[in-house]
């Protein structure tokens, strides 16, 4: 959907994680679907915002939840 946005919730890879957080306003990203039948890239977006606490981690109600986490 062009000029669409929509977060990245549920990242619970350190290393991808770490590249998120990296990312500034106007970077160019491949989106990639890995938890698929064919994993692959199926697009390019723009970053519009920086990173942020992912806020499902810390909904108890939330399949991402994660006891562990803080929000720093």
């Amino acid at each position: 959907m062009p000029d669409a946005t929509s977060p990245w919730d549920g990242v619970r890879n350190y290393q991808a994680r770490n590249h998120i957080r990296n990312m500034k306003i106007g970077d160019k990203v491949l989106f990639y679907h890995s938890n698929c039948k064919i994993p692959g890239i199926v697009g390019v977006a723009s970053v519009v915002k920086e990173a942020y606490p992912d806020h499902t981690a810390f909904d108890p109600a939330h399949m991402y939840y994660d006891s562990k986490s803080n929000q720093d």
